[in-house]
């Protein structure tokens, strides 16, 4: 942290919101995954016999994210979410003009 309130937080609201953005891309192919394994009783690896893998809509398994992926994934973005709440918690309301405090950490009224 700097002695400048503004700018702890908002490199802490960049951080918070690439971490959200890396939970939605490995959401995003989980939920493709599932999507694609919805007649799951049909599905075989290519090469292992019966219907490919891609027929079945299911196009390539190397990019799916492993659990740990997901897991540290989640951990950074609950990280990145209590540092951004805590310096925009420590943001003088005089100063917030301008600034975008996410609602994802921001105190309800």
């Amino acid at each position: 942290m700097t002695a400048d309130p503004v700018h702890d937080y908002l490199e802490a609201h960049g951080k918070f919101e690439q971490a959200t953005r890396r939970v939605n891309e490995l959401v995003s192919a989980v939920q493709a995954a599932a999507h694609g394994l919805r007649y799951w009783q049909h599905v075989t690896l290519a090469g292992t016999g019966g219907f490919s893998i891609e027929m079945m809509q299911v196009r390539d398994v190397d990019p799916w994210p492993s659990p740990q992926e997901v897991r540290a994934a989640l951990q950074e973005w609950h990280k990145a979410r209590l540092d951004a709440k805590n310096t925009w918690n420590g943001v003088p309301h005089d100063k917030r003009g301008g600034l975008k405090a996410s609602e994802e950490y921001r105190p309800h009224p």
